[in-house]
């Protein structure tokens, strides 16, 4: 709020400058003081101080201050204190300085200005230079010190009084002192710093005289570091204030350290300077520079190029840019060393050698062909001075040798990984292929093994060609080496390694690990006939072989050979005695018999011949026999079958075939199943032999199971298989037509799942028989699956067999009456597993057989309930979980009721109730209450009682009871404050007092929350609650609104909740409000004069 001030009885001047002002701040002139105070005078001449008033008013209240000034005029006082003294140089041609004077402003004043000097008789007149401003009380004097005495004090004294009041005047005092003749001033400059190799400046040109004349006399000594050459120098440089060292001068200076060995890095030089002036005074000033012992490395500045691409066709220059001392690589001084490293990790060869340098070394040049394709090369080039061998600069690049057109040679290998005994071994690499851009391989062969065979070794190193062949008596005399020797070990390992280079200089290599053991390689096979036959189908053919055995055999020494053979496709309708005749006296001969080939059909006999004792190692001839086709038509078969469809591993398939002869003299054909899987149980392949000429197969479950089981013995981790079944038929003209047909199947059957058919837990007389029983889930079909009953307890150890009798399928198990000991409890488990999987299915049950003479017992019910008073508006739990029963099955049936004089709300809920845990809701317990209480409005707690009763499965019951202890009324609702409860505000501020309240909420209703809200304010404020704050809609929210509150009241704010219609018992809460006063103050600040 603004505040307006006046001053009632002041003159016109003040009235015009404070009347009306509304800050909180009013500037009065000192002008507007002294015409009020002037009036005043006039009209009163005997006063002798001048007085007024002033009022502020600020809303309701207001405040008046008085000031008072007296009729006199201050004293004059001045901006330069007196008895400054300033001291002047000699040669100054001039000198000025300001002073402001501080006086009454209405008042008329006289100036009057004084030097004073002990041996200068002139007046200020004649030595000063005054301008002033008489307005501004502003005076700036000048004097020209030249002309002063040096040495001589001038006073000057500026006197300053009131034309009206010559009483009150001021004065100041200003001392100048001249000063003495001073001596020269010697300012010497050097670098903090010098090269070994720079030039530096040495400088006094900003040094000074001191005399009106300028002129110096120049002295130059070296004080420190000094040599001949430094020397020399200065003693040309007399009377010069600037001269410059040359780089010769300290090249010599650096190098007189170096060769002197003073182990540091740089040397002090100390340079004295002494100046003279006119007046024949002197003064001295030394500097001093560090200058490096050693020179700075040579600066490589271009290395060319910096990186780059290149061909290894052609031939590559490459050059250095060096910006270094001259001095240093002068003849004189030994010059420069310049040298160039060349590395690469793909080029291991010593590539120093490769460089072509120029006479002085700045260029080195690859010749054509010297680098290898696709390789990195880092160039580096090190500079130093022979004179200083301690500095150096490098610098490096990179050469990226381009590829070379193509690829890098191929080595197709071929080898033997064992070689048995009088075997030859051919490495062959002849498939090798080079995309150079020039024809040509060389070729190193290699054994690398440490105990490699000195036959082989030498063998492999003369071998420059891509075959590499080790002869049959080498590899026998190395068997017999190994036979002779000591060692246990079967065969000998080592490695050979090939190595091709193009010329491109790209290489490949390809290594070859050969064991040669002491088993003798099989006797050498070779035909004897053609290999290959077609026939007509009258014709046979004879097929025969030669066989060899190893020629470095001793004589007498050599083993037997068997000779043996086989026809693919092989089995029914294929066997091979079937198909061929094969003497027994000559096995090396085989005749086919006429009219046994399919026709059409191309077949495949194998000869192999063998050491006896040796079967698996067999060399073998091959021959190729078919019977001509023409003139006959072939069957035609197809097959239908469970494709797309994945079976379990317990459920059979069908196969349908729809066959046809093809031609119409003779419509029969001939039906063969076979299984095309790798490894066919035998089992199934008879089962398939069996089924010949049907033309549906029927596989049973039985056989897929067989099928299933197998598969996972070999892939275990498998999910599912593919098993491939198929069909051949043949007609008359012996031709044959096929069809098959993939079966997907489960690996695993689903595992067995056991459930009791049953109880579990049985309590019997030891007189009484126990039939314990299973309802298994499994696949049947298994011939591997079985059950197994075991028993057992703490105090037997006769075996199950003895006390438990099977049914045949496994299902059930049966105790007959007396086998089992009164007073023992018994333990049975049966379990189902199929054979070759680990994870059986169980179950378990129990036999508690009672003591002797011990009659059957009925249930037992117990019934718990809430030990403390339960609140009218709390849900209610009873519990009957302890009740037992005595029969095997272990059922209970609950049924409660409420006893007396009960609330029918509780009696239709107990009722309700079918467990053993009866639960009533809060709502439920608050109605119930609620009836009771409108029944008996005076009690304040009440009992109920409840009963419950369980019923075995023999139909026999037992009863309890428990009574529950209910508060007949709610209890008062809990109320917290939600915002400060003590609050200090300012009279403009909305204060905001709020509450929540828990409670029991069934007692609401459509109409009523069923709470009662009252608000009261206490205060000297007569205004009610209503008028002061605002109530939210549910009544726990008030607000008062800024201003509504008086300034400097306390109010007392009081809440207070009960349910309705029952208002004794409540709760309540108290918030204070403190609203402070407002503050008025008036107050005189006198502000000096502004400087003049």
């Amino acid at each position: 709020m603004l505040a307006s001030r006046s001053c009632p009885k002041c003159a016109t001047p003040l009235q015009r400058v404070v009347n009306g002002h509304s800050g909180m701040v009013v500037d009065v002139p000192g002008e507007a003081i002294f015409e009020a105070a002037k009036i005043a005078k006039r009209a009163n001449p005997s006063l002798s101080v001048f007085s007024y008033t002033l009022r502020v008013e600020w809303a309701y209240n207001w405040v008046e201050g008085s000031a008072s000034v007296a009729y006199e005029p201050f004293v004059p006082y001045f901006s330069v204190p007196d008895g400054t003294v300033w001291t002047v140089k000699n040669d100054e041609r001039r000198f000025a300085f300001t002073v402001g004077v501080y006086a009454c402003t209405p008042y008329e004043k006289t100036i009057k200005w004084t030097v004073q000097s002990a041996n200068d008789p002139r007046t200020a007149a004649e030595l000063l230079e005054i301008d002033g401003n008489l307005t501004t009380m502003h005076f700036t004097v000048s004097l020209a010190p030249i002309s002063l005495l040096p040495g001589e004090r001038y006073s000057i004294t500026l006197e300053v009084s009131y034309v009206d009041a010559p009483s009150y005047k001021g004065s100041t005092t200003i001392e100048i002192d001249v000063e003495q003749p001073r001596p020269p001033i010697a300012q010497l400059q050097m670098p903090d710093s010098v090269e070994a190799c720079d030039t530096f400046q040495i400088d006094a040109s900003a040094s000074k005289s001191n005399a009106p004349d300028n002129r110096l006399e120049a002295t130059w000594q070296c004080v420190s570091g000094c040599n001949a050459a430094i020397n020399d120098v200065l003693r040309r440089q007399k009377n010069k204030l600037m001269f410059t060292v040359g780089s010769d001068v300290v090249f010599a200076m650096a190098k007189t350290h170096r060769d002197g060995n003073t182990g540091g890095s740089t040397f002090l030089l100390q340079i004295q300077l002494t100046l003279t002036n006119s007046y024949k005074v002197t003064s001295t000033a030394t500097s001093t520079t560090r200058i490096a012992v050693h020179l700075q490395p040579p600066e490589i500045t271009s290395l060319t190029p910096t990186a780059a691409s290149v061909s290894h066709k052609s031939p590559y220059t490459m050059g250095v840019d060096l910006k270094f001392c001259n001095v240093a690589g002068a003849a004189e001084n030994q010059g420069l060393d310049i040298r160039w490293t060349v590395k690469s990790k793909e080029d291991p060869r010593d590539l120093n050698q490769i460089l072509q340098l120029s006479d002085e070394a700045l260029s080195a040049t690859f010749p054509a062909y010297s680098l290898k394709p696709a390789a990195a090369y880092t160039v580096s080039v090190a500079v130093t001075y022979l004179d200083d061998t301690r500095v150096k600069s490098y610098a490096s690049f990179e050469l990226q040798v381009r590829p070379a057109p193509g690829f890098p040679p191929v080595i197709q290998l071929q080898y033997p990984t064992v070689v048995r005994n009088c075997q030859p071994i051919l490495l062959d690499a002849t498939e090798t292929t080079s995309s150079a851009s020039e024809p040509g391989l060389t070729v190193s062969w290699a054994c690398v093994t440490a105990d490699c065979p000195r036959e082989i070794k030498e063998l492999a190193e003369a071998e420059k060609t891509l075959a590499l062949t080790i002869p049959d008596d080498i590899v026998y005399g190395v068997v017999e080496q190994l036979l002779g020797s000591t060692a246990s070990a079967e065969s000998l390992k080592f490695t050979i390694v090939l190595e091709v280079k193009d010329r491109d200089m790209r290489t490949a290599s390809a290594s070859a690990t050969l064991a040669v053991t002491k088993e003798l390689a099989p006797p050498t096979v070779s035909p004897t006939t053609a290999t290959s036959f077609e026939l007509e189908p009258s014709q046979t053919a004879t097929m025969g072989i030669a066989v060899a055995q190893c020629p470095h055999f001793p004589a007498g020494a050599r083993p037997s050979t068997l000779v043996e053979w086989s026809v693919s496709p092989d089995g029914r309708p294929f066997k091979l005695q079937e198909l061929v005749d094969i003497a027994s006296s000559t096995p090396t001969t085989a005749t086919t018999k006429a009219g046994s080939l399919v026709r059409g059909l191309a077949y495949t006999f194998e000869a192999r011949a063998f050491y006896r004792g040796s079967e698996t190692l067999a060399s073998s001839a091959v021959f190729r026999v078919l019977v001509d086709k023409a003139g006959t038509v072939p069957p035609s078969v197809s097959l239908t079958g469970p494709e797309g469809v994945a079976l379990t591993a317990c459920e059979g398939f069908s196969v349908q075939s729809t066959a046809s002869a093809g031609n119409t003299d003779d419509p029969t054909v001939k039906i063969y199943w076979i299984c095309f899987d790798a490894d066919c149980p035998a089992e199934y392949v008879e089962f398939l032999e069996h089924q010949a000429n049907q033309p549906e197969l029927l596989v049973p479950p039985a056989m897929v199971y067989k099928l299933a089981k197998a598969n996972r013995q070999k892939h275990p981790t498998a999910t599912t298989f593919m098993h491939r079944v198929g069909v051949v038929v043949l007609n008359s003209d012996r031709r044959q037509a096929t069809d098959s047909v993939q079966v997907e199947i489960e690996n695993y059957p689903a595992s067995p799942t056991l459930q009791p058919a049953g109880p579990l837990n049985f309590n019997i007389d030891a007189s009484e028989t126990v039939t314990m029983a299973v309802a298994p889930t499994y696949c049947t079909h298994a011939d591997d699956f079985a059950f197994t009953w075991e028993i057992k307890s703490e105090f037997e150890n006769r075996p199950s067999t003895e006390l438990l009798t099977e049914s045949q399928n496994g299902y059930r198990a049966t105790v007959e009456a007396g086998k089992l000991i009164g007073g023992v409890t018994y333990t049975v488990v049966v379990s189902l597993a199929y054979g070759d999987l680990p994870s059986p299915a169980s179950l378990v049950f129990e036999i508690t057989v009672a003591p002797p003479g011990t009659p059957a017992a009925h249930p037992t019910a117990v019934v718990t309930g809430p030990s403390n008073i339960q609140g009218a508006c709390e849900p209610l739990t009873l519990s009957g979980t302890q009740s037992s029963a005595q029969t095997t099955d272990g059922v209970l049936l609950a049924t409660w009721n409420c006893l007396g004089q009960c609330p029918s709300t509780f009696v239709k809920a107990a009722r309700a109730g079918k467990e053993l845990v009866l639960t009533m809701d809060a709502a439920t317990v608050y109605h119930a209450v609620k009836e009771y209480k409108e029944r008996n409005p005076l009690v304040t707690t009440f009992d109920v009682e409840f009963e419950l009763t369980v019923t075995d499965s023999r139909q026999n019951t037992d009863r309890a009871t428990t009574q529950v202890s209910l508060q007949s009324s709610l209890t008062p609702p809990t109320l917290r404050a939600t915002s400060q409860q003590t609050l200090q505000i300012e009279n403009q501020e909305r204060v905001t007092l709020s509450a929540e309240v828990d409670y029991c909420e069934h007692v609401k209703t459509d109409t009523s929350s069923g709470l009662s809200v009252e608000w009261r304010s206490t205060s000297t404020d007569p205004r009610p609650f209503e008028d002061l704050f605002s109530v939210s809609d549910n009544q726990l929210i008030a607000t008062a609104e800024p201003g509504s509150l008086h300034a400097g009241t306390d109010y007392t704010i009081k809440l207070q909740v009960a349910y309705e219609g029952n208002s004794r018992q409540h709760q309540s809460l108290e918030y204070t409000v403190l609203v402070q006063k407002a503050t008025l103050f008036l107050s005189f600040n006198v502000d000096t004069l502004p400087e003049p």
